[in-house]
């Protein structure tokens, strides 16, 4: 499963990507861009 969301924390936007792999949980994110989060998920 991967799920997306924008999270706002004070005045900054958070963009992060979540997907689990062999049992294991993991987060991407970034600070600038939804697709800069993307690119890394891709990588």
């Amino acid at each position: 499963m991967i799920e997306c969301e924008i999270k706002y924390e004070l005045i900054e936007l958070i963009f992060r990507i979540r997907f689990q792999e062999d049992s294991q949980q993991h987060i991407i994110e970034s600070k600038e861009f939804p697709s800069d989060a993307a690119n890394n998920y891709l990588q």
